[in-house]
């Protein structure tokens, strides 16, 4: 049965560290094998590696034969182009009309420019496409608020019953630290709740224990935990969509669709499987000698009487049934991921409108993220806004802030 966020709050703050530690593995292992393990995989895929890509690892019984392994990047391109759209400078404004503005954009944009937020938010809708959301942390260093970005599949946000307000959040990542003779990869924890991040590190017995080498200096030095200073829990959620779905996620099975066929026809090819080779009245056997025989002279003898011919495969309807599924398949792909196949012509005297038409599918799906991202936003900087003011660094009220969108087009 699945755990309540009153349940697991209940469980960390019991102060008992079997429950809390019991709590903690169930908490990653269930996140590995759903959400956080599909994540993972969908950045994999759109890293094309190998264990990303399912055609990259295609198994077939007869090795003998040549089999290409030819992935199309439709994901990585339909992502790029989401983040090349949408996910450019978005410009923090202060209220025209509000007191002391001049002076609070200055602050902001100095802010901006030594957190290097137009990357870091490039970088948040670019995570959002791949895998459905993306995270970011609010903490201090030497006294100044910083930001960084989270991996979703090492980041969960636990909310309350109205899936309104956070209630806490986990970060959970791994390290290689000695043990005997070799090298282990242990978890490390961190907690956030709405005042304290509490550390824990996996030992060698595979339960999680206070981390009391964190932090490593200040008063907190030590104890395994310390105030984040930031009113709330400081990692926000940035989705992608409502349900938080990837960018392509609903074209996967196309894809690998296209990926199999295309994969399939090139192999026909390579292998020369488009004819076969057949012979009448040789009476030889294929030994090493011959095949070595063949491939210095290229040529078969054929003795007296034998013949050899080739049996060529009759493509006419298949090729074109083909070509036809695979322009199906690609259209579908670009269409259920709300996303625009740059290689079409859109020329002529529909030019402009073509585009224009096209791109609406791309602005639907960049304009519901934008009104996802934009509540982030106001979490991010109202925690930030009451961090400074309590720090004397600026006095600004989060609700005159603005947030401009800026497209490529």
């Amino acid at each position: 049965m699945p755990q309540t966020t009153e349940d697991i709050l209940a469980a960390i703050e019991s102060d008992n560290i079997a429950i809390i530690s019991d709590m903690l593995k169930n908490l990653i292992t269930t996140h590995k094998l759903n959400e956080g393990g599909e994540q993972k995989q969908l950045y994999e895929r759109y890293k094309q590696s190998v264990e990303g890509v399912p055609v990259l690892t295609k198994d077939y019984e007869n090795w003998e034969k040549v089999h290409k392994f030819l992935p199309n990047d439709f994901y990585g391109d339909i992502v790029d182009l989401k983040t090349g759209y949408m996910g450019n400078a978005i410009i923090i404004e202060v209220d025209k009309d509000a007191e002391g503005r001049d002076a609070q954009m200055d602050f902001l944009i100095a802010f901006g420019k030594e957190e290097n937020t137009t990357d870091q938010n490039s970088e948040l809708v670019k995570t959002a496409a791949i895998s459905g959301k993306s995270y970011r942390l609010l903490f201090v260093r030497e006294g100044e608020a910083k930001i960084m970005n989270l991996e979703p599949w090492e980041t969960v946000v636990y909310y309350d019953a109205s899936m309104l307000m956070p209630e806490a959040a986990m970060r959970y990542f791994t390290i290689e630290e000695q043990e005997g003779d070799g090298m282990q990869r242990r978890h490390r924890v961190e907690w956030y709740d709405d005042k304290m991040i509490t550390y824990y590190r996996e030992s060698t017995g595979g339960d999680y224990v206070k981390d009391t080498s964190q932090p490593r200096e200040g008063d907190f030095a030590g104890t395994g935990e310390q105030p984040h200073f930031f009113d709330g829990v400081p990692v926000v959620e940035f989705l992608n969509n409502k349900e938080g779905l990837a960018e392509p996620r609903k074209a996967i099975n196309l894809i690998d669709a296209y990926d199999d066929i295309m994969s399939s026809a090139a192999s026909e090819v390579e292998q020369l499987r488009m004819s076969y080779m057949w012979l009448r009245g040789m009476g030889m056997v294929v030994d090493p000698e011959l095949e070595d025989q063949m491939k210095q002279t290229g040529i078969l003898p054929i003795p007296e009487g034998g013949d050899a011919g080739f049996i060529g495969k009759d493509l006419g309807g298949a090729a074109g049934f083909v070509e036809t599924i695979m322009g199906e398949i690609r259209r579908n792909i670009y269409s259920f991921s709300k996303s625009i196949d740059l290689s079409n012509d859109m020329g002529g005297d529909m030019r402009v409108i073509g585009w224009q038409v096209a791109l609406l599918r791309l602005e639907m799906s960049s304009q519901v993220t934008e009104r996802k991202f934009t509540k982030s936003y106001r979490d991010q900087y109202r925690m930030l806004t009451t961090f400074w003011a309590g720090n004397d660094r600026t006095d600004i009220d989060p609700l005159t802030l603005g947030y401009v969108f800026t497209r490529k087009f």
